[in-house]
């Protein structure tokens, strides 16, 4: 149908998804994130609306041209099919859509630019294993996300980031941490679950020295640690490094915790510390162990 061959299409798949293949997602129009910004640049250019590679690779949340989110396909005003052409007449089909995904600011500016540099090495052999690596991290990451906590109804631990960011519930997760939820979700879902993601992993920042918005309560960590065995050290939580990282340790189910800690021996060395550095957060803390 494209009159290209093999060899040709195969060049187009990024170096990491052949040699570590997802499940099947759902179909387009689902599965497309798109940047509106470069679907108004196609058609000024009086070319056809067109999905870019770099877009459908499972990190990428943003667009490297012209540095703003990705939406999914269903939210762009500019869009490469219409619901009728896409879904017939014969039903009330719809696109996926998130209609903040586009408004809110959470991310943090350096993982974003760190995950773009890997993006932009796709071509290059040497770069394969540290993007696996990073993919896997985040993978592992949204599949913690997507856990249900360990109190009784408190549900899955995303909805302690979406709620304050989005002022909405997030779905109900899982009992069990799962592998790869997200190789199945839609575009919305993917881009929520990737940026939430990379705000977990990205370096913190020293409290004293933060400036900006973050999507947890200031005081978050003196109240995770009121019911521990340390006392006496609350006031000394305001100047710690508030890692969001810790709420793994504190708020998972065990089983959950050990998990994370055993898939985190493949991830990049400065992440896996910091995941070490949780875990031993929950332990003192008496949350693990």
């Amino acid at each position: 149908m494209t009159g290209a061959d093999a060899t040709q299409i195969l060049a187009m798949v990024s170096a990491d998804l052949l040699a570590h293949p997802m499940r099947k997602g759902p179909r387009p129009p689902d599965c497309w994130a798109v940047c509106p910004a470069c679907f108004r640049d196609d058609q000024a250019k009086g070319r056809a609306l067109y999905i870019r590679r770099s877009w459908v690779h499972p990190l990428s949340a943003f667009c490297r041209t012209h540095r703003t989110p990705l939406v999914p396909h269903g939210n762009s005003d500019m869009r490469i099919a219409s619901d009728l052409t896409l879904f017939g007449n014969g039903g009330d089909r719809s696109e996926s859509r998130d209609n903040l995904l586009c408004v809110a600011e959470f991310d943090n500016g350096e993982m974003i630019a760190k995950v773009m540099r890997a993006l932009d090495g796709t071509k290059r052999p040497e770069n394969l294993q540290q993007r696996l690596r990073l993919r896997w991290a985040v993978r592992d990451v949204i599949d913690a996300l997507t856990t249900n906590r360990r109190t009784h109804n408190g549900g899955a631990l995303i909805q302690l980031f979406e709620e304050p960011i989005f002022q909405r519930r997030s779905h109900s997760g899982s009992n069990i941490m799962q592998l790869s939820v997200w190789d199945e979700g839609d575009a919305a879902t993917r881009l929520l679950h990737v940026r939430l993601a990379l705000l977990v992993l990205a370096e913190p920042s020293d409290p004293d020295l933060t400036v900006g918005p973050f999507p947890l309560d200031a005081n978050w960590l003196a109240n995770g640690y009121r019911h521990s065995r340390i006392r006496g050290w609350q006031s000394l939580y305001e100047h710690a490094v508030q890692d969001p990282l810790f709420l793994f340790a504190m708020e998972l189910p065990r089983e959950a915790v050990l998990e994370l800690g055993r898939r985190s021996l493949a991830w990049p060395e400065d992440l896996r510390r910091r995941w070490t550095y949780a875990a031993a957060v929950g332990a003192v803390g008496g949350f693990v162990f």
